[in-house]
């Protein structure tokens, strides 16, 4: 919704630890112990994200959307990804 809405307020339509907005890294650290995964698999899924960067961007790039959300979704992932590696 972030994306089509363009004037959406909320990070995500569904909370993540309580939260829509400002969604940092212990929140997804969060999600993962609230499946019982450990910290190892946590890091390990997040490493994962990291190295498959460029292949979402191949994908977005390469998709049917509109120019202009192109561009904005590639923003919003990179932007995800850097929560992740903070």
């Amino acid at each position: 919704t972030y994306l089509v809405i363009s004037n959406e307020t909320e990070q995500m339509s569904l909370t993540l630890n309580g939260r829509k907005n400002k969604i940092v890294k212990k929140d997804f650290d969060t999600l993962g112990l609230s499946l019982a995964l450990n910290e190892k698999q946590i890091r390990n899924t997040y490493q994962t994200f990291f190295k498959r960067l460029n292949v979402a961007s191949w994908w977005i790039e390469n998709s049917f959307i509109p120019k202009d959300q192109k561009a904005k979704l590639l923003k919003l992932v990179t932007h995800r990804i850097d929560i992740l590696n903070q």
